[in-house]
């Protein structure tokens, strides 16, 4: 049995009696119940059913055309400095985060044919 106990606009449950001066009530469980289920607060009224007006086809704003030589020379300028850092001493860890994005800029000039 758990008894929910409401005193000074504070609630809390218990497994034993309210304290002195405590709203007290029964909390009806059964078993694999959350406890919280049994709280929920009553249905509201209806509200009056409204016209909903039919779904809009969304559309992604279209991306805008890159240069692919801007692109390339930007990824180049990138791997340089990818290269510059990874000659400094780097603790193991650093070395494979920078390779893992040398890796990325490469692949990316591959699929732009740079």
């Amino acid at each position: 049995m758990v008894t929910r106990c409401v005193q000074a606009g504070r609630t809390t449950f218990t497994d034993g009696p309210c304290p002195p001066g405590a709203q007290q009530s029964e909390v009806r469980v059964r078993r694999n119940q959350n406890l919280a289920d049994g709280f929920r607060p009553p249905p509201a009224a209806a509200a009056p059913a409204r016209a909903v007006p039919p779904p809009q086809a969304w559309a992604a704003p279209a991306a805008p055309a890159l240069d692919p030589r801007a692109e390339c020379a930007t990824l180049a300028r990138q791997i340089e400095q990818w290269d510059a850092l990874a000659r400094r001493p780097q603790s193991g860890q650093s070395q494979d985060w920078i390779t893992a994005r040398r890796n990325e800029a490469r692949t990316r000039q591959f699929s732009l044919r740079c």
